[in-house]
């Protein structure tokens, strides 16, 4: 079973620092596409674009790459849905409805969503 900590996830900004190989830099909170970061520093501007939403559409914040732990399990929110894990329970939710998956009892949910995570030789980072 893995361990909490295992579950963490590099955020975009700490991508940004290893591309620029510096943390001297600051955003330009004037963007409006949700799958660009501007990034200002050393007299320049850089665009660093995403396949997918870094920015969540409700807060206009920049998407946490990790679950928290709150009191029923672990919870992820992303650009625009939340994902809840609890026990044998994940429940995927957004403005358009909500998901419930049960798993059986014997499979822990948690389990079930970072097995397919691979990194530093099957190690969780």
């Amino acid at each position: 079973m893995r361990k909490r900590n295992e579950r963490k996830m590099n955020t975009v900004l700490d991508e940004v620092k290893h591309f620029r190989s510096t943390s001297d830099f600051y955003i330009d909170y004037r963007n409006n596409n949700r799958y660009r970061l501007l990034v200002n520093g050393g007299g320049d501007q850089t665009a660093y674009c995403f396949n997918t939403p870094i920015y969540n559409v409700d807060t206009g914040r920049l998407v946490s790459l990790n679950f928290c732990t709150i009191k029923d399990g672990d919870s992820f929110h992303g650009s625009n849905s939340s994902i809840t894990v609890c026990d044998n329970r994940c429940v995927l939710e957004n403005h358009e409805g909500k998901v419930t998956v049960i798993l059986e009892s014997t499979t822990v949910a948690s389990d079930f969503l970072f097995m397919p995570v691979r990194s530093n030789g099957g190690k969780c980072e």
